[in-house]
């Protein structure tokens, strides 16, 4: 069976790949550079169930730094001050860094259902819907 270290070091290569193909088709080196390294990252999520704890926990650190940083501008056209947005951020940081992985601790076991194609199935539909 893989592990954390094949899952990730596969999701990795795969995710160099991607960014330079994506830059060789004329993409903006930015945007290619984005895919290739979330593609990177993506390899921890087979794993997030874990008994370990270890990817779960980088996940949630991951996804929580990041996901206030994809609300700024929604933020500012709720018309928020800056405090406001500040205090937004962290509401969001601790919702997901303790209360999302808290649940999935929880209700999860280790190659259950985030261990699948349904589950990447289940991530991809929600990143479309997300952007």
């Amino acid at each position: 069976m893989a592990g954390f270290q094949t899952h990730v070091t596969f999701s990795t290569v795969l995710g160099c790949g991607y960014a330079g193909a994506g830059m060789f088709y004329g993409m903006p080196t930015e945007t290619s550079l984005v895919a290739g390294a979330l593609c990177g990252v993506s390899g921890m999520l087979p794993d997030i169930d874990s008994d370990s704890g270890i990817p779960l926990r980088e996940s949630m650190c991951f996804v929580a730094a990041l996901a206030p940083m994809l609300l700024v501008h929604r933020l500012q056209t709720l018309g928020l001050s800056y405090d406001g947005m500040v205090l937004s951020a962290l509401a969001v940081y601790f919702f997901i860094r303790f209360g999302v992985s808290k649940l999935i601790k929880r209700f999860t076991v280790h190659r259950g259902m985030f261990h699948s194609i349904p589950a990447g199935l289940v991530f991809a539909g929600l990143a479309f819907l997300l952007c």
